[in-house]
């Protein structure tokens, strides 16, 4: 269910490192759906990078993305796993 999302979030990365604005929209949707799903800190995190997309902060971005979408990979398998115990 949530394999094509994955894939997405890793080829979005890649493309979006390389315009920092482009980034700060992408990173502002993963704010926004963590957020939705109560997964606040994931939530909060996104809201750093995004900052540090509109500051130009690319050294904070290389340092803290990769952990950051890990992350949420993370939490898109322990959601297919409650899903798929569903009856």
């Amino acid at each position: 269910m949530f394999q094509n999302l994955s894939k997405k979030i890793k080829n979005t990365q890649i493309a979006s490192l390389k315009n920092l604005k482009n980034y700060a929209i992408y990173i502002h949707g993963l704010s926004g759906a963590c957020c939705e799903i109560c997964a606040d800190q994931l939530s909060k995190k996104a809201e750093e990078l995004e900052k540090a997309a509109n500051a130009k902060d690319f050294e904070f971005i290389t340092a803290n993305n990769q952990k950051y979408l890990e992350a949420i990979e993370n939490l898109i398998i322990n959601i297919e796993d409650v899903l798929n115990r569903i009856p």
